[in-house]
């Protein structure tokens, strides 16, 4: 599945079609699973994004504001998503998004996170830089809720 590197070592093909075709089903799958998600929070809200009734307002304010900031996580991944699908279609999938960098991303980070477009290094460096932590991979929390990175 690669070529040999320095020193000896094997680095990934993420031009490999068995790769691509892998990663392209995990995409597709993730995608129509959040569409559904989203889709489930849509009682909540009510036709048309009104307001179900309820007597105990407080309680529904609540629970319409905790399901729109679900819904806004929901649609940040389907965004990670369908650019790892465009990414894999303009072959660019496999290698870090950040245009000072360029790295391919580790195949095991792709195994896990297969919508992740930042090396490990960027996607930190890219939390640091918005405040969302240290260490603690927070966006990657929110695409790859399973991933361990």
């Amino acid at each position: 599945m690669g070529m040999k590197g320095e020193k000896g070592t094997v680095e990934p093909d993420y031009s490999n079609p068995a790769f691509l075709k892998r990663s392209r089903e995990k995409l597709e799958k993730a995608k129509t699973d959040v569409g559904k998600k989203i889709a489930s929070f849509f009682p909540i809200c009510g036709p048309k994004g009104r307001p179900q009734t309820n007597p105990d307002w407080g309680a529904e304010a609540t629970a319409q504001f905790n399901a729109a900031v679900i819904v806004q996580a929901l649609c940040v991944n389907l965004a990670a998503i369908l650019e790892a699908l465009a990414r894999i279609e303009n072959n660019t999938y496999g290698i870090c998004a950040n245009p000072l960098c360029k790295q391919q991303i580790p195949l095991d980070r792709l195994e896990a996170c297969p919508q992740a477009i930042y090396c490990i290094s960027c996607q930190h460096n890219l939390e640091q830089r918005l405040g969302l932590g240290t260490g603690h991979w927070v966006l990657d929390t929110v695409l790859c809720p399973k991933a361990k990175t």
